[in-house]
């Protein structure tokens, strides 16, 4: 429960453009839910992506890039890939490669992320 009242914190300090303050408390929620359910569980890849989108905005690509792929990882393993989750880390690993201008890269990463949401019914994508 305190996990998911951090993550709430965090994201109203991310509404609010503190991304210092949302990365911190977006952490100590990862702490805990590594603590409560482990390393490898959805909730944490959530979260990881959530830290790693904060830092992107910070302009920290490489560390915003390297949360996305343990999200994916995660992800992977547990949901596999034709998965709104696993869609939506492709696309933010796509965006993560287009700010850092891995052109190639990104365009194949996003291509993969487009390609699975198309193959998922209607309702996932509500």
């Amino acid at each position: 429960m305190e996990a998911k009242i951090l993550l709430q914190q965090g994201h109203a300090y991310r509404s609010q453009r503190n991304h210092k303050k949302a990365k911190e408390i977006f952490q100590r929620a990862l702490k805990i839910q590594m603590k409560d359910f482990g390393g490898d569980s959805l909730d944490v890849a959530l979260t990881l992506n959530y830290i790693g989108n904060v830092l992107q905005r910070e302009g920290r690509r490489d560390q915003a890039l390297e949360q996305h792929k343990r999200a994916l990882d995660i992800q992977l393993k547990k949901v596999g890939e034709k998965h709104l989750d696993t869609a939506n880390t492709y696309k933010y690993i796509g965006i993560a490669l287009l700010k850092q201008n891995d052109d190639e890269k990104a365009e194949e990463t996003l291509r993969k992320a487009l390609d699975i949401m198309d193959d998922l019914p209607a309702k996932c994508l509500i």
